[in-house]
């Protein structure tokens, strides 16, 4: 979990970055939807056995709070976009 008063794409790269342990495109980083005060961002690698992440920045207060929820290889994202 990481907390910023701002969170940017860069940001997200960096921790995506540093939990895989190698370079992150951030064309590789897919805003999927806002839910109140949540944002979801999914994450796959472009390689088929390469990780695949929910990221989801909330704001609490004056803070934003960046969580990484690692899923399996090929994961599909299931939050609906209308």
């Amino acid at each position: 979990m990481i907390r910023l008063n701002r969170i940017g794409a860069l940001d997200i790269a960096g921790a995506l970055s540093e939990r895989i342990g190698s370079y992150v495109d951030l064309y590789s980083i897919e805003f999927m939807a806002v839910e109140g005060s949540r944002i979801h961002c999914w994450y796959q690698s472009p390689l088929p056995e390469g990780p695949v992440f929910h990221v989801e920045i909330t704001r609490i207060g004056e803070e934003w709070i960046l969580n990484l929820n690692e899923h399996p290889p090929g994961t599909e994202q299931k939050i609906e976009v209308a």
